[in-house]
């Protein structure tokens, strides 16, 4: 028993994620693959019961409300550019300063990426799926 618990964090890590895409496969709904995982996880990090009654209570926590909030909001606001047009149009204007498709698909992401914003993936990805809007990319 002392020996799992002196495994490195990285392999606790890895071993947790792998089992959430397994549970997931296998045909457990994604949030319990995730909730199954991370409490196995807390518990694997040797914090016990503890750990996980100290998370239970943390999730009513009003900052964990404000994230949801944030990503809310991230959501409509990529919806409005989309509805409006405007996303469309910043991305004509950056296919024509960047010639290359793969590039401006591996670029956005990257440029999201260093903004200070939470759900970056959420909004960097209706921008990459309009630059590759006829899948040339699977090809």
């Amino acid at each position: 028993m002392d020996l799992l618990l002196h495994v490195p964090s990285f392999a606790k890590v890895g071993v947790s994620f792998v089992g959430i895409l397994a549970a997931y496969r296998l045909g457990l709904g994604l949030g319990w693959s995730i909730l199954l995982f991370a409490s196995a996880l807390t518990l694997w990090t040797g914090t016990g019961f503890a750990g996980a009654e100290y998370q239970a209570r943390m999730l009513g926590s009003p900052e964990n409300y404000l994230l949801l909030a944030v990503i809310l909001l991230l959501l409509f606001f990529t919806e409005a550019l989309d509805k409006t047009g405007r996303m469309r149009r910043t991305i004509d204007a950056l296919e024509a300063w960047l010639k290359s498709p793969r590039l401006l698909m591996a670029g956005l992401p990257a440029l999201v990426g260093l903004l200070p914003m939470p759900g970056g993936a959420l909004f960097s990805a209706p921008l990459v799926a309009a630059v590759d809007d006829e899948n040339r990319a699977r090809n």
